[in-house]
């Protein structure tokens, strides 16, 4: 699945089924993972970026993983399908819907040597935390810890000496939900090999 999507909670159930979740590009949600079938057990992968909205919630004895995987579009062998019934409810009229803007985040260059920038286009202004960790989840650097931004665009630099070589994550979290994007910072012991 390329693109954007969005994982709910399942109609019959009441939360997140049992799975693991597929994007290339986005995948957003503001369900829940409740725990309470035998193996609970829930994954979201992205190609580019998960981002959890407020309202989401993992219950104890669940089970969640959120990834970013450049190889989350990549065909994947399909399992069978569960068949759900859905019970007919009558229907209710809405009005009005009301479209929330997230925060987006670019990095730029992506990968990067020296420096790269992160431009943050905040909808409203908000508190922010934005973390830098490596591969393993560790927190390798705050380049803001609880400091309010203004609506609009914020651009941080990254400075590479400062940072492990590799695959790094950037972390933005606000009140109202977080971003994770993937960055790639080459440094002389970590250039990708060319396959000869």
């Amino acid at each position: 699945f390329n693109g954007e999507r969005v994982i709910e909670n399942d109609p019959v159930a009441g939360a997140i089924l049992d799975d693991t979740y597929i994007a290339g590009g986005t995948l957003k949600s503001v369900g829940t993972v409740d725990g309470t079938a035998p193996s609970d057990d829930v994954t979201f992968k992205a190609g580019e970026q998960v981002v959890l909205e407020v309202g989401f919630t993992v219950a104890a004895g669940a089970s969640f993983h959120a990834l970013i995987d450049a190889d989350a579009c990549a065909p994947l062998e399909v399992a069978t399908p569960r068949a759900v019934a859905i019970p007919t409810r009558p229907l209710v009229e809405v009005n009005e819907t009301k479209e929330v803007a997230q925060p987006e985040m670019t990095i730029r260059p992506n990968p990067f040597t020296a420096q790269s920038k992160i431009d943050l286009n905040l909808p409203e202004g908000d508190v922010v935390n934005i973390a830098i960790m490596d591969q393993t989840g560790r927190l390798v650097r705050m380049l803001a810890q609880d400091q309010w931004m203004d609506a609009g665009t914020h651009t941080l630099e990254m400075t590479g000496s400062q940072l492990p070589g590799g695959i790094l994550y950037i972390r933005i979290v606000t009140s109202k939900t977080q971003l994770v994007k993937k960055a790639i910072l080459i440094k002389d012991g970590n250039r990708p090999s060319l396959g000869n």
